[in-house]
């Protein structure tokens, strides 16, 4: 039982990205793929609407902004954060960041192209399973 592992469903990940662009670019990649999503981007009045209904219990992958996900939690998370390039064209800082990894219930990937960041981390002793 101690290696027992759980499968996660869709509904119980979300992907958080630093910009509607980006995220833009994401649900389109997954729509090739034909994956169910639930997410916030469009026009003002379609990101409006998308967000009343952006519910945890539906059985859909959730992709949005860090800033659109504030107040929610999710068992796994994936969080991109802003190159360095973007991140100064962007509304990106260290307490949205944080915002972003207190968000997760129990998983978290990270898809770090932020240098500042590169480091964190490294000091840590890797857990042995």
């Amino acid at each position: 039982m101690a290696n027992e592992r759980k499968k996660a469903h869709l509904s119980d990940i979300a992907i958080l990205v630093p910009s509607h662009r980006e995220g833009k670019e994401i649900v389109d990649k997954f729509r090739e793929h034909e994956l169910r999503i639930n997410h916030v981007f469009g026009n003002h009045e379609e990101s409006r609407k998308r967000k009343v209904a952006f519910e945890m219990g539906v059985g859909k992958l959730k992709i949005c902004t860090i800033h659109s996900f504030k107040g929610w939690e999710v068992s796994n998370i994936i969080v991109v954060t802003p190159s360095d390039k973007d991140k100064t064209q962007s509304s990106w800082s260290h307490y949205l960041f944080y915002t972003a990894i207190t968000r997760v219930k129990r998983n978290i990937i990270v898809f770090n192209r932020y240098s500042e960041y590169n480091e964190y981390g490294a000091d840590w002793k890797k857990l042995e399973h």
